[in-house]
Parts: C-alpha cells; structure tokens; sequence
C-alpha cells in the first residue's frame, strides 16, 4: 500500500501541525506489493524513471511533529530512490521534525538510484531517547572500499 505513486518529476511538500505524528507501522499494510524483483509496502512509491523532491516540515510548532518508525521489517518505507532504475534521483529535506525509531523499519529506502538528504532542526532517536544517525534509518547505501557513501548526497556523516 502507498499513499503517492510518482513517475517523472514530483515535487511534494509535508507541513506538518503542531505536535501531530506520522505513524510508520507494519499494521494495515501489505508486505508484498511487487514493484520490478522486489516486494515492499511505503507511502511515496517512486515509479519508473523519475526525480523528484520531498520536503517534509513542522510548521511554527510549540512542539516538534513526529514521524515514528514503528515497523518490524524494512516496510513500510517513507520514500524511496532507484527500486526501478538506476537513473533516479530523489531529494528528501526534513525541517522542524523528529524522527523516532521505535521498531526495526526503515524510513528511505535507496535501490540504485542516487538520494540527496538535507535536515535542518530534525533529530533522529530510538524508542528510549538515544541519538542515532541517518545510516540508522536509511536503508540501500553504496560504499566504496574506504566506507564513504557513493549514492548519498548529504552535508552529514551517515
């Protein structure tokens, strides 16, 4: 299941309210959705070759909105690059927004495809509290033999 399916270029902008939260769980969502060889369910389904932007923002909050990760397994997804092919690119910018690691599931998911991150005010932790990374919750990334991303256009260490 999927709440946008994208082909050529997509530009689209979350604001999310005060203190509301986007709950990523494996309940109600099918697991098998085929898309190419693979099967997965998520909310932004990139579909053929495309590029795009997705801007994710709190907007003139008191308390920062939440996108909690409570899935079990990598589905499902936020957004994903390169699941069809391998010229995608994808540009995700989170503002203003927590994101919660609760459960085993991943927010991006990144096949071939080339993603950008950009966040400004976001923190990224797990059920208790504790600080984690963006390479906790982004799922696909290439390295070369040194470690460093080679599919990953970020301004941070993943």
């Amino acid at each position: 299941m999927y709440g946008f399916n994208c082909s050529g270029f997509v530009a689209l902008e979350f604001y999310l309210s005060d203190g509301s939260k986007i709950l990523l769980d494996d309940e109600g969502y099918s697991t098998t959705v085929s898309v190419g060889d693979s099967s997965f369910a998520q909310i932004i389904r990139k579909n053929a070759s495309c590029a795009g932007y997705v801007y994710v923002a709190g907007w003139y909050q008191t308390t920062k909105p939440t996108i909690e990760i409570a899935g079990v397994n990598s589905s499902p997804t936020f957004a994903s690059a390169g699941r069809d092919h391998s010229s995608e690119f994808l540009i995700f910018h989170f503002n203003n927004t927590n994101i919660v690691k609760s459960g085993l599931g991943l927010l991006i998911h990144s096949g071939f495809g080339v993603f950008g991150l950009k966040a400004y005010a976001t923190s990224i932790v797990d059920g208790a509290g504790s600080p984690l990374t963006w390479g906790d919750v982004v799922a696909g990334i290439v390295r070369d033999t040194n470690g460093t991303p080679r599919n990953v256009l970020a301004n941070f260490v993943l």
